[in-house]
């Protein structure tokens, strides 16, 4: 099988077990009567680690019930990839949606804006109508035909008396 596993990691500072482990497997084969336990004990470790490295990718994740970094299987993984586009798709159509919802809204403002000046507009006229009617009822110059119509031109009788 070659040269035997090694641990690798970023710092000295190893947990206890993996000292012992250390130890274990440098003083070990050197131990005439129990060489071959060692020997079986550090295959199944290689065979374990062996199976462990084709079983997870080498990505860690932060658990957040333990707050520990746990490693991924290669199939977790592709399952968070694959999660992690429906939800990005998901966003993406969630914040089209919005954009065109804040346009909704602005037009819906404007409009709003719009139908306020235009029952000001309305109220002013209103009230220029009820003073022309006011105006009329006290025996002024106008009268109302009817409301809403269009005017008709009255001839002026006085081109008639200087003729």
């Amino acid at each position: 099988m070659g040269e035997p596993m090694k641990w690798y990691a970023d710092s000295d500072d190893h947990p206890r077990f993996f000292k012992a482990l250390a130890e274990v497997r440098r003083i070990g084969v050197h131990e005439g009567w129990c060489y071959h336990h060692v020997q079986a004990i550090l295959l199944s470790i290689d065979q374990y680690a062996e199976a462990f490295r084709r079983n997870f990718g080498g990505v860690t994740m932060l658990s957040p019930d333990s707050l520990q970094a746990t490693p991924l299987t290669k199939v977790e993984l592709a399952n968070l990839k694959q999660a992690s586009e429906q939800l990005h798709k998901q966003y993406d159509g969630l914040k089209t949606r919005a954009h065109e919802l804040n346009q909704d809204n602005s037009t819906i403002l404007r409009l709003k804006e719009k139908i306020k000046q235009c029952a000001q507009d309305l109220e002013k006229f209103n009230r220029q109508y009820d003073e022309r009617l006011a105006e009329a009822a006290f025996g002024g110059t106008l009268q109302v035909v009817e409301d809403g119509g269009n005017p008709i031109p009255a001839g002026d009788k006085r081109k008639q008396i200087t003729s």
